[in-house]
């Protein structure tokens, strides 16, 4: 091979052994040449049993021997006559021819009784013969091995349109599968450019901002979307890391998520965090991300999906100051609020609602007909019945009761009550309020008492307010007032 590289040539090797199968064999390398000069070489490989049948072709008189030697003095092939040995001829009468593109030679070996010079004469164009017919057998190889280098080195790239195939049946498998082959590649190539396009479009015209980083946080690629949100151009954004436009406060949460993404703890995570735009102003947003990882298992691109929750932010805190406020006025109204589903047996009741019935705010809370032992029997009578018909047909009622609460004080209050009917017509909730008029109550008692007291006195008694409203007066100071 070296030989054949070295020179352009075609390179005939001398013969060798094989262990499987055992037989002898001869290497010929035949140079491919690229300009000249040879880039790589082509080896075959010929079975030494094709020069001996060629012998054995060869007319041979009775008695004489023909022998193909190599370089190295082995013999490749040999005829000898079946009535004399290898070693029966005269050694003054042997013809050798060498071969003038192969260490090789061919010997003709003449018994003692042939040597009348015709017959010398017929050894020496045997010889010649011989000589000849190796030459062209490897010659002919040589051709072959010549053709089967064009074929293969015309493998090395795309068939010419209308180019003739190779009449080698196996280079022509060969170019039909890489003809195959180089077709499935295009048609891959052609549907990843689609998949690349279909992919930059999503991500382009998504509702919601997208963005690659690589392990370390840089942006690799971020949509219009994502820009939009952060305040950034976009090229001046993939310039940054993500840890750049986090408000710092809400980097101590994100970062240990991204390093148990990292050390495959975590498949992915999500979280709310605040981004700081370019005006320095801070965005509410919604993150959700995941690792990509190369075939070898190690982290290739984070994924994000980003979705801008300033409103829903500002409408929850706006909603959590209402909700202090309608706490506070309940409060000071001394109003609170239940609900109970009766599809589920669930209840709930507001931080006043708690109080009134001076229930501790981690206990459950009751509902019907559970907390019954939280009324007077006297009470709990009428609204037993008011909230039953509410229960069953949907009745609104609103009712006076009295409480016992648990540290045995009584307290007066007004429960109101409404239904919430589901798609059937059945009463699915019934919430209502409840408000504490204990204090109304006793005011109310407080004057009867009065009252009573007053008509009891003889002399004329009155009950005004600052502004001088009567309140109330006894039957005397009517007689004498004329009321």
């Amino acid at each position: 091979t070296r030989k054949a590289l070295e020179t352009g040539r075609l390179a005939v090797g001398n013969s060798f052994s094989s262990t499987v199968p055992l037989e002898r064999r001869i290497a010929i390398a035949v140079p491919v040449l690229r300009g000249g000069r040879g880039n790589l070489a082509l080896l075959t490989l010929v079975e030494a049993r094709h020069f001996q049948r060629r012998i054995d072709e060869r007319a041979v008189p009775p008695g004489w021997s023909l022998a193909l030697i190599d370089g190295q003095g082995e013999t490749i092939a040999r005829r000898l006559d079946a009535a004399r040995t290898a070693t029966d001829a005269d050694p003054g009468r042997r013809f050798v021819a060498a071969s003038s593109v192969s260490p090789w030679s061919v010997t003709l070996d003449i018994p003692r009784a042939s040597y009348l010079t015709p017959m010398v004469e017929a050894a020496a164009a045997l010889v010649l013969a011989l000589l000849l017919a190796t030459v062209a057998g490897i010659l002919g190889g040589t051709r072959v091995s010549r053709r089967l280098a064009q074929s293969v080195a015309s493998l090395a790239g795309p068939a010419p349109p209308g180019a003739p195939g190779s009449d080698i049946t196996e280079i022509a498998a060969v170019r039909r599968r890489l003809d195959d082959a180089i077709e499935r590649r295009e048609q891959a190539d052609a549907a990843r450019l689609k998949s690349e396009q279909r992919f930059r479009i999503i991500v382009e015209q998504a509702a919601v901002g997208i963005s690659l980083a690589d392990p370390d946080g840089r942006f690799l690629l971020v949509n219009q979307h994502l820009c939009d949100i952060a305040g950034y151009p976009m090229e001046e954004l993939l310039q940054m890391r993500f840890q750049d436009i986090t408000h710092p406060d809400d980097l101590g949460i994100e970062m240990p998520l991204v390093r148990q993404v990292l050390d495959e703890k975590l498949a992915s995570f999500s979280l709310e965090k605040r981004y700081v735009r370019k005006d320095g102003s801070s965005v509410w947003i919604n993150l959700t991300a995941a690792l990509a990882r190369r075939p070898d298992g190690r982290p290739d691109h984070f994924i994000s999906v980003i979705e801008d929750i300033q409103r829903r932010k500002a409408a929850e805190a706006d909603l959590k100051a209402k909700e202090t406020t309608l706490r506070e006025a309940q409060r000071l109204a001394r109003v609170g609020d239940w609900r109970a589903d009766l599809r589920t047996g669930q209840g709930a009741w507001s931080a006043e609602t708690y109080r009134i019935f001076g229930r501790a705010a981690h206990l459950p809370p009751l509902i019907y007909p559970a907390f019954a032992a939280c009324f007077t029997p006297a009470s709990w009578l009428p609204l037993s019945r008011a909230i039953q018909a509410c229960r069953t047909h949907g009745t609104p009622y609103e009712c006076d009761a009295e409480i016992v609460r648990g540290d045995g004080s009584h307290r007066w209050v007004t429960v109101r009550g409404e239904a919430t009917l589901d798609t059937d017509g059945q009463v699915a909730e019934v919430h209502g309020t409840l408000q504490d008029i204990t204090e109304r109550v006793q005011a109310r008692e407080q004057l009867r008492v009065s009252d009573l007291a007053l008509k009891a006195i003889s002399q004329g008694v009155v009950i005004a307010d600052p502004d001088g409203c009567i309140l109330s007066a006894n039957a005397a100071f009517l007689s004498l007032t004329g009321f």
